[in-house]
């Protein structure tokens, strides 16, 4: 359902990028989507970051330095404009500064463009929650 929702969304509101984490997949691939989507991903296993391009005109290079099953940078161009943008999944279950390592190498390999940076950080916000715990702080 949340795909599906997902996919309104972009269509009815013509969004030509959207990062995702924990994407629906089948046999590691993220599916549901319609083929004219493109999906960015990068690992084999238990993909949990994507990239979904809602615009065959925008021209998308993976960043392959940094992107793994949980980490997906792109770089986006269109009509003179360049930026990147990158998707992560930080698990609740490992050391926050091996995740905060990946995102300290997204930042020093984009700092001469604009970066656009989406994630799941499982870190409780005293928006969604009462309580913010430590690895929020």
């Amino acid at each position: 359902m949340a795909t599906a929702n997902l996919t309104h969304i972009l269509l009815h509101n013509n969004i030509d990028i959207a990062c995702v984490q924990e994407p629906y997949t089948l046999l590691n691939k993220v599916a549901g989507l319609p083929k004219d989507f493109q999906i960015f991903t990068c690992g084999r296993d238990r993909i949990k970051s994507a990239i979904i391009i809602n615009n065959n005109d925008l021209d998308i290079i993976t960043i392959t330095q940094v992107s793994h099953e949980d980490a997906i940078l792109n770089k986006i161009r269109y009509e003179g404009l360049q930026f990147y943008g990158a998707s992560l999944y930080l698990h609740n279950d490992r050391d926050i500064e091996r995740e905060l390592g990946t995102i300290e190498k997204i930042i020093r390999l984009t700092k001469r463009g604009g970066l656009l940076l989406v994630l799941d950080s499982k870190a409780r916000s005293k928006i969604r929650s009462t309580r913010t715990q430590t690895r929020g702080e």
